[in-house]
């Protein structure tokens, strides 16, 4: 049977960075000009300490729409920070695909940072796993109709 490592599915375009006190309009910003979806929180030593996803940034915006008198205009200037998700979780780039997948079931969680010697070298997202799907359904179908994988 085939073993999907984590380190083989996870994309490859680097691991994005933003600082804990740069603004949610920042990060927002950051995340569109790049086109991901997350990025990872760093201290003022560069130490990675969370991860703001897009969906920290629209929780945000709706629970501070809903409250009264509020603008818009301050939320986005707020700390990412004050908004992002800590602890931050990860996986090991030889786990299997089977683990990194059950620790995002787990936390519910659709990004989930991938650390090779103890440095993070990308970020596996729900859509690297949607992306593997095809090959893994076909593998299924070849095994039930009496194939060897």
């Amino acid at each position: 049977m085939t073993v999907y490592r984590v380190r083989n599915v996870v994309a490859g375009g680097g691991v994005i960075y933003i600082s804990k006190n740069a603004s949610l309009r920042d990060a927002a910003i950051r995340m569109v000009n790049e086109g991901i979806g997350c990025l990872i929180v760093v201290d003022e030593e560069e130490n990675p300490v969370g991860i703001i996803t897009k969906k920290d940034i629209i929780y945000a915006f709706i629970v501070y729409s809903e409250a009264p008198k509020r603008e818009i205009g301050s939320l986005a200037s707020q700390k990412v920070e004050d908004h992002m998700s800590r602890p931050l979780i990860t996986v090991d780039a030889d786990e299997d695909l089977r683990t990194a997948i059950a620790l995002m079931k787990k936390y519910n969680i659709s990004h989930l940072p991938v650390v090779d010697e103890g440095r993070i070298i990308g970020v596996l997202s729900d859509a690297d796993i949607v992306d593997v799907a095809d090959e893994l359904l076909e593998l299924l179908e070849h095994q039930e109709s009496g194939g060897e994988a």
